[in-house]
């Protein structure tokens, strides 16, 4: 195991079934030369560095009907709200004042933010805090919307995959929803000039050690800006609401 750590340290990659072994039988020494050579990739290319990002959710209403997230349009239980122009400003401010200049909104698959609403609260947000990186987590927006943002002066974007795996896709997310869709939206958003992310959760249900790697070979391939990596943890009120959680180990 640890010359399968050594030669991803070195070569910054593995073969997939090396990598599958490596996920599949590590152990706590293992995970622990794996960090400490993390840590060393970590120093070489971003030093001692921690970017704060302020986190603003502006919206929870959702257009579609995921079985993982508690937003499901489905989900009758859910306190919907919406942010206002002021409430985002406001909230900016607040990062702001504690030195906090890169904002990120997101919502879910929200209508009602539409291009021209946007535009306003983009526009409003680079008048108030010129120098602030707005980064935007809003979903599945047609490229028009996105080059729109970015003439505003939006800065990253993030657009999470969901499953690289378009047979894993179809058990998680809706019929309406397409992984070839999320895919061309990913690289729309690079080709317009984006600071471009994704990402995915792991341990959902039905997923596989090698869903998970397929998953890293599209962030690898598609070299994201932004990796947003997390563990699955059941919702209430959703159809895999008594699904076992993702390994925290695992994500690491």
């Amino acid at each position: 195991m640890t010359e399968l750590v050594d030669q991803l340290a070195v070569s910054g990659n593995l073969a997939g079934e090396a990598f599958g072994e490596l996920l599949r039988y590590r152990n706590g020494e293992t995970m622990e030369y794996l960090f400490e050579q993390a840590r060393a990739t970590r120093q070489q290319v971003k030093k001692d560095v921690l970017q704060i990002w302020g986190r603003i959710p502006i919206s929870n209403y959702c257009k579609n009907n995921c079985k993982m997230c508690g937003m499901r349009r489905d989900n009758q239980f859910v306190k919907r709200y919406r942010m206002d122009t002021q409430g985002i400003i406001e909230c900016c401010e607040y990062f702001a004042g504690n030195g906090v200049q890169t904002f990120l909104l997101e919502s879910g698959e929200d209508v009602y933010f539409t291009e021209a609403y946007m535009s306003e609260v983009l526009t409003e947000l680079k008048r108030h805090f010129p120098k602030g990186q707005i980064i935007l987590s809003l979903g599945e927006k047609n490229q028009d919307f996105y080059r729109k943002m970015k003439r505003i002066g939006a800065y990253g974007a993030l657009l999470h995959h969901g499953t690289a795996n378009p047979m894993h896709f179809k058990k998680i997310f809706p019929a309406n929803m397409s992984p070839l869709l999320k895919k061309q939206g990913l690289w729309q958003l690079k080709e317009l000039g984006y600071h471009a992310g994704s990402g995915f959760l792991v341990g959902m249900p039905y997923q596989t050690i090698e869903h998970v790697l397929e998953d890293m070979w599209l962030l690898k391939d598609f070299e994201a800006s932004i990796v947003d990596v997390g563990a699955y943890i059941p919702t209430p009120r959703t159809p895999l609401e008594n699904q076992r959680s993702g390994n925290g180990e695992m994500t690491l």
